[in-house]
């Protein structure tokens, strides 16, 4: 699945993750015991975006 996830335009490609994801979490050999949840704290006068991946470019961000 992640071959073809890798040839697949964005909005494709989110959903054959997403779907995999799900199949591997319900395949785990073991239990999950913690979320890690991202949480950003940004000016009003930046322009930024946070990415999917978590990474953090600060290049990618610009002054309003």
């Amino acid at each position: 699945m992640m071959a073809e996830a890798s040839s697949q335009a964005a909005e494709e490609r989110e959903q054959t993750i997403q779907e995999l994801n799900a199949m591997l979490h319900e395949r785990a050999p073991w239990i999950y015991l913690n979320r890690q949840y991202s949480v950003y704290g940004a000016s009003e006068r930046v322009e930024w975006e946070a990415r999917s991946d978590e990474r953090i470019d600060a290049y990618e961000m610009s002054p309003k």
